[in-house]
């Protein structure tokens, strides 16, 4: 993650907003049932909110979103989404490769 991201803002820089784009961690096979994170998905969201925090809510980082509240949720200040992705389950005919 850190390798995509500049470790440092550009003296004189404010941040004044960011957009991320996540995934969840670990999980489940999906051919088992319904998924859920694995102990190792959940440590990896974990970390990653870690993360997230300390760059961006932290008031003493260099990346500190001027003007939002680090230490309490403030809905005007956060816009999230979590599209209902529910596929439809296909009925499997002869030898599926991919799980055999």
């Amino acid at each position: 993650m850190n390798s995509v991201i500049r470790e440092r803002a550009t003296e004189g820089e404010t941040v004044r907003s960011v957009v991320i784009f996540s995934r969840h961690g670990d999980r489940t096979a999906k051919i088992v049932g319904p998924t859920k994170l694995t102990t190792l998905g959940k440590t990896q969201i974990y970390a990653s909110g870690e993360f997230y925090r300390a760059r961006y809510l932290d008031s003493n980082s260099t990346h500190f979103i001027k003007g939002i509240s680090g230490g309490e949720y403030v809905a005007k200040d956060v816009f999230a989404s979590a599209p209902d992705q529910v596929l439809p389950i296909l009925p499997m005919t002869g030898r599926n490769t991919a799980i055999d």
